[in-house]
């Protein structure tokens, strides 16, 4: 259910519940479009089903999230000037991060999201280069193995 602003129980304006009910509806939609994807400026490729995400400047957020992404690499791409997370990872099993440069993160470099019950597991995260950043290079929450 989404609560739309309101004024003596009516909403401020016919236009305004219009910019409302558009703004849910095209993020809801953007939502479902990208999810078990990657999110941002960087793209990916597949090779015999692999997701392979390499030789890419990101400046912006990486999402991946989803069993799309299962066996997925990450290799030799550049995350810097972020106000936030240089990748930010969930519900992934066995993905590979390897051989990316971070820098000038506003926050961690690399996030592992969880959730009560789901997390990622058996991610590998070696020869990477971390410097210059806000917080420490990787967060993880739980449930993540």
């Amino acid at each position: 259910m989404v609560r739309l602003p309101k004024r003596d129980g009516k909403c401020f304006e016919l236009l305004d519940c219009f910019k409302w009910t558009l703004f849910f509806l095209v993020s809801t939609a953007s939502f479902l479009l990208f999810s078990s994807s990657i999110h941002a400026s960087c793209s990916y490729t597949t090779q015999d089903g692999i997701r392979i995400m390499e030789n890419q400047d990101c400046t912006e957020t990486v999402y991946i999230e989803g069993s799309s992404w299962n066996g997925g690499i990450v290799r030799n791409n550049i995350f810097h000037n972020q106000t936030n997370y240089g990748l930010q990872i969930g519900d992934v099993e066995d993905l590979t991060i390897e051989g990316n440069e971070f820098y000038g993160m506003g926050n961690n470099a690399i996030k592992l999201k969880s959730t009560q019950t789901v997390g990622t597991k058996h991610v590998v995260i070696q020869g990477n280069y971390f410097h210059d950043m806000a917080a420490s290079a990787i967060l993880t929450g739980e449930p993540n193995v």
